[in-house]
């Protein structure tokens, strides 16, 4: 896993879940500039516990910037025959406010 800090938008809205040993967790999806590959941006899963998904449930919404600090990881999913899907997933550590005025 690598440790990371982040600037990223809010794509959609967190949404909170329950794990099989009843802890609390958040999954969303962030949205990331991307100007290696041509596109404008990259999408990518997140998760958070804890502390910060009491945060990020309570004072950010969809369309919000923030600032991460989390942990990568990386899946690979079987898809049909041939193809393979990759998945990038960050569980976030801490979040940091910020305001970007566009």
């Amino acid at each position: 896993m690598n440790t990371c800090f982040l600037t990223a938008q809010i794509a959609t809205t967190p949404k909170q879940y329950l794990s099989y040993k009843e802890q609390k967790f958040i999954k969303f999806t962030l949205k990331i500039p991307n100007p290696k590959k041509g596109r404008a941006f990259y999408y990518m899963n997140a998760i958070a516990k804890g502390e910060c998904s009491k945060n990020l449930l309570n004072w950010y919404r969809r369309g919000d910037y923030i600032i991460i600090e989390g942990h990568l990881s990386h899946m690979l999913i079987k898809y049909k025959a041939a193809e393979n899907i990759k998945i990038i997933q960050i569980h976030i550590i801490k979040e940091f406010p910020t305001g970007l005025d566009l």
